[in-house]
């Protein structure tokens, strides 16, 4: 990944103050107070708590690609696809190895089980995110010829045509 493109995504994880430690902290004490902590539901609503985080700073990379795509040189569409593959990848791996620390007091139950709610969602993510890439507008370098054509010129055109297609059957 360019240096240009890893900066934008680290500012968003910065933006989003990812990974979502304090948030989490926050949670497991209020789940602590309600006795839930050690519930499927506490594992569920922490891995929850990095998946919005994920799609929120995914959701703002991909824009901020979209509209700097020529400024950082993305030239193809499958190349931005590339890009936020890797932007996703890497933020699941850093959420996958912090789930791993907040929920070591369940042991590898809770780990296994948050691995699994937080990569089953990948792919929907993902394709979201192709989604909106293929959705935007832009041109991908493809250029289109524009050429102003008078009345008379239509006519010598078109004529031109029915020739080339009458020689071609003769």
């Amino acid at each position: 990944m360019d240096q240009k493109v890893k900066a934008l995504l680290e500012k968003r994880e910065y933006g989003h103050r990812f990974p979502p430690r304090d948030e989490v902290k926050r949670l497991k004490s209020e789940l602590n107070l309600k006795g839930a902590l050690t519930s499927g539901a506490a594992v569920e609503q922490i891995t929850e708590t990095y998946l919005k985080s994920i799609e929120a700073i995914l959701d703002e990379f991909v824009q901020d690609l979209i509209r700097n795509a020529s400024k950082l040189s993305v030239a193809s569409e499958m190349e931005m696809v590339g890009l936020v593959n890797e932007a996703q990848q890497s933020l699941f791996k850093m959420a996958d190895s912090c789930l791993s620390q907040d929920l070591q007091y369940g042991g590898d139950d809770y780990c296994q089980r948050a691995r699994t709610i937080l990569y089953e969602k990948f792919d929907t993510i993902f394709n979201h995110l192709k989604r909106e890439i293929t959705l935007s507008d832009l041109d991908w370098g493809r250029t289109t010829a524009s050429v102003q054509v008078s009345g008379s010129q239509n006519v010598n055109i078109l004529v031109g045509q029915v020739r080339g297609s009458v020689q071609q059957l003769i």
